[in-house]
């Protein structure tokens, strides 16, 4: 056993270490005192000497000598703190600057020991230990202090419950670092910091985010981390179920069979209305649900105009995310009353000019239904009115909008007599879209009411719905009578009597038209004519055609029932087949019938047909080792154009779909690849590689299209990175836009001007790279300008822009100074004459003269296309 230190050793060690002694000889007398701090408690006398030999031999410069003080260091700290930590109190002004130097050693094996020694401190001397971590370590300009001093942090909130409260502003300022790892060591550090945090703290993380003007991909990725877990299931969106027909009653399939020989004209689909599903958003306290609603109030004060109709149309958009999240399930009675209060900006947004804000307004109403369902009787009477005086629109898409939001909120909500009373107002509106509509919107009613019978009978609904079913039989548009007919057997079979009575009393006309319908239950079945053979091809002779249905099901029959012959039996001669003798032989260059496959079509689509074969799970095994293989070479730089070539085929033949952790790491592979420029390879083989990682990154976009949203910022500058290297004649700059192009579509907007924009400020313009690349980033944000109609730019983001265009005017790079103007012209057609001039006042006068000419050659341009339509 090792035997106590004494105070002869220490003075040896501390004598050995200022000597020119071998770096051995002091390791060894280094160790020997390690090994007697590890067994025995250390004498009073010789502490501060030890401290100082063991802080020497720390910061020594060789690294075998540097580890065994860094380590003897750490158990010095360690049992001082259990045998008298005051000791550690008197050695923290000269021991802790030199643990927060080595938080940022390149070793990671001295960055863990110091960060354990500081954190075997932090138990003695908090204060000290925090305010050296907080503003020497996260505030210097090393990366690797920076990254430690986040591990550190981490470290003692879970082990010690330290209050990071102080600590939020510096994370804040290092998500926004210029090191690439700093900023992901910041982004886990949140994440994990706030993941179990009460919801007021997560809900002032996201202010501070807002504050700092944290880029948004990583904004989001961080509030997508520290979404609540509790959410329910999403309510069932089907509408309400079909009445099941009495079983005394024949069954329709004979009567709905025949329905394709009613017309020869084929049926023309209604444009899909359906709302469009949003990514969930999540709230974390009833005060930021209340501060939301008290803001978005302010959007939906007075009338519509060029300033807040954006901000309306984002307000619904969130409402619905927050449905899709979590508001209906953990904030349930305060997220209704906050609806309730808006009910009169949401009907000014049913009711705008705008389309997208009309639409988004609809689907809103679709959600509150679908969520709540009785929950918004309130609600019902004014939004009514409101979809039924839309529904007469002669814009067809607020019109059907509004058709199914009648519909949901019928099959939804609990039945009143005002409901019936609006449906029977429609039925005798003056224009034929709301009659249209009110036949669909009785027969949901009636669907939904069949099993309460007595709701309808006792408040004079009945009435109405018979007024309302004769008005309809008998009206002047034949597509509300048809329309009409089927409700009017919805009725029957609900009131069979009541509507026997109704039938008496039509005229004889409309009684035969209703025998006829399809849905009559009591149809009798339709007998085919016999066709007379010999008689010719006289339309008198003939069947009816027929349908492209019953085709198809006699050829499947035909083909189910042929004996093919196997491979066992002796070939025949194949005889003739007889001919009828009106009918001619085909000739060889005759066409096949439209429907010659048609049964092999239906059965592939059914499944009856040849699967495709899954992949096997040898394959599957063999495909994921040779994507991770070509991912660490991406990683390396070292893929080759054969390999990503193998890559793009292993991508199109896997069917399994890449997790989400490997396509990010694969797509984020891949854009730092692009950036990187190669220069051990020849200027043919970069483009060549360069090409094959487009290809490679295109084809990612089109398998995986939806998970490339929170990457489209990172891909852009990528593309502006490598740019740089390529003149404009060079093919590949054409690649480079035309994915460009394609990820700004993509993109959200507002992300997009804010990122590229602050990236151009920073790049040079008086070097070649930097004219391509501010080349392109122009470029892009024109495109950008010109696709998103929607887009306004705000005013910070007009004047950054604009002090962009303003800089890249002066440059002596012609190219640069065009693209500038072309971002300016679609910046003056955005905003207008008043806010672009304003913002750009300090052009010089030549430029100024060059943006008005091609500002005005547009005007032209756009006054001559209109002349030609």
């Amino acid at each position: 056993m090792a035997e106590r230190i004494t105070d002869e050793q220490v003075e040896a060690l501390q004598n050995i270490l200022r000597s020119d002694a071998s770096v051995d000889a002091k390791v060894a007398q280094v160790t020997a005192v390690k090994t007697g701090i590890k067994h025995h408690n250390v004498p009073d006398t010789c502490v501060a000497q030890l401290f100082e030999a063991l802080r020497t031999a720390s910061s020594n410069q060789h690294g075998v000598l540097a580890n065994a003080g860094l380590t003897s260091l750490n158990h010095l700290l360690t049992r001082l703190s259990r045998q008298e930590p005051k000791y550690i109190i008197r050695e923290t002004k000269t021991t802790l600057p030199l643990l927060v130097d080595r938080m940022g050693d390149q070793k990671e094996k001295f960055r863990s020991l110091a960060v354990q020694s500081i954190a075997t401190m932090y138990k003695v001397v908090p204060a000290d230990v925090e305010r050296h971590v907080r503003n020497f370590a996260m505030a210097g300009k090393n990366s690797k202090a920076k990254e430690a001093s986040m591990q550190w942090l981490l470290q003692m909130h879970r082990e010690q419950g330290l209050q990071f409260r102080t600590y939020v502003p510096r994370l804040m300022e290092l998500l926004e670092d210029a090191d690439p790892s700093v900023r992901d060591t910041a982004k886990t550090t949140v994440i994990e910091l706030f993941r179990d945090a009460p919801g007021t703290a997560k809900a002032d993380l996201k202010k501070q985010l807002e504050n700092f003007r944290v880029r948004p991909a990583i904004k989001q990725a961080i509030v997508k981390e520290l979404v609540p877990r509790s959410t329910t299931p999403a309510p069932d969106e089907s509408g309400p179920a079909d009445l099941p027909r009495p079983a005394s009653r024949p069954n329709l399939a004979a009567s709905v069979s025949s329905m394709s020989t009613f017309s020869d004209r084929p049926i023309t689909p209604m444009p899909d209305t359906r709302a469009e599903t949003v990514e969930p958003s999540y709230l974390n306290t009833t005060r930021e649900l209340d501060d939301m609603f008290t803001q978005m109030h302010g959007y939906f004060d007075g009338r519509e105009s060029e300033h807040n109709w954006m901000l309306r149309e984002q307000s619904i958009n969130k409402l619905r995310r927050l449905m899709a999240g979590n508001a209906v399930s953990d904030y349930h009675d305060p997220f209704l009353a906050g609806l309730r209060s808006l009910l009169d900006g949401i009907i000014k947004a049913i009711t705008s000019l705008r389309t997208s804000l009309s639409k988004e307004g609809c689907a809103l109403v679709q959600d509150i239904a679908i969520n709540y369902g009785s929950g918004m009787d309130p609600m019902v009477e004014l939004l009514m009115q409101t979809f039924v005086k839309v529904s007469a629109a002669t814009k067809k898409i607020a019109s059907q909008q509004a058709n199914v939001c009648i519909d949901t909120i019928i099959g939804r909500v609990t039945y009143t007599n005002r409901i019936m009373q609006h449906v029977a107002g429609a039925c005798t509106d003056k224009n034929v879209q709301p009659r249209l509509y009110a036949t669909e919107w009785l027969k949901t009613l009636l669907k939904k009411e069949a099993h309460h019978k007595s709701h309808v009978e006792h408040n004079g609904g009945l009435d109405l719905i018979e007024k309302s079913i004769k008005k309809g039989l008998n009206d002047a548009n034949p597509g509300v009578r048809e329309k009409m007919r089927s409700t009017f057997w919805t009725f029957y079979g609900i009131w069979p009597t009541r509507a026997e009575a109704l039938m008496d009393t039509l005229e004889p006309t409309t009684q035969k038209a209703l025998e006829r319908d399809p849905n009559n239950p009591n149809a009798p079945k339709k007998v085919e004519p016999v066709v007379r053979p010999g008689l010719g091809l006289s339309r008198s002779t003939m069947g009816a055609k027929p349908s492209l249905r019953e085709t198809m099901m006699a050829q499947k029959k035909a083909l189910a029932t042929k004996n093919l012959p196997t491979m066992g039996t002796t070939p025949k001669r194949t005889v003739a087949k007889a001919r009828p003798a009106h009918k001619p032989t085909a000739t060889v260059l005759e066409e096949k019938p439209v429907n010659e496959d048609a049964a092999n079509l239906v059965a592939r689509q059914n499944g009856d047909g040849p699967a495709e074969p899954d992949i096997s799970p040898d394959k599957a095994r063999q495909h994921a080792r040779l994507i991770e293989s070509a991912l660490t070479k991406i990683k390396a730089m070292s893929l080759d154009v054969h390999g990503f070539r193998k890559l793009q085929g292993i991508l199109r033949d896997n069917k399994a779909p890449l997790s989400d952790e490997k396509f990010e790491a694969l797509l984020l592979g891949l854009f730092d690849y692009l950036e990187d420029p190669q220069s051990n390879l020849t200027p043919e083989k970069v483009q060549d590689v360069k090409a094959q990682n487009l290809a490679t990154i295109k084809l990612l976009l089109k398998k995986y299209r939806d998970h490339f949203q929170p990457h489209i910022s990172k891909g852009l500058e990528s593309l502006m990175s490598a740019r740089a290297v390529y003149d404009a004649r060079t093919h590949i700059v054409s690649g480079l836009e035309l994915l460009a192009d394609e990820l700004v579509s993509l993109g959200d907007a507002q992300e997009i001007a804010t990122v590229l924009t602050r990236r151009m400020t920073d790049t040079p313009v008086d070097k070649a790279s930097g004219w391509r690349s501010l080349s392109m980033g122009l470029h892009v944000l024109k495109e950008m300008v010109d696709a998103k109609a929607e887009y306004v730019p705000t005013d910070q983001e007009l004047g950054s822009m604009a002090a962009l265009c303003t800089r890249c005017l002066e440059s002596s790079e012609s190219g640069v100074r065009m693209d500038a103007v072309q971002l300016c012209v679609a910046l003056q057609g955005r905003v207008g004459d008043a806010r672009f001039w304003d913002v750009m006042k300090d052009v010089k006068d030549d430029p100024k003269s060059l943006i008005t000419y091609y500002i005005v050659k547009r005007q032209r341009e756009k006054e001559a296309a209109n002349g030609v339509v």
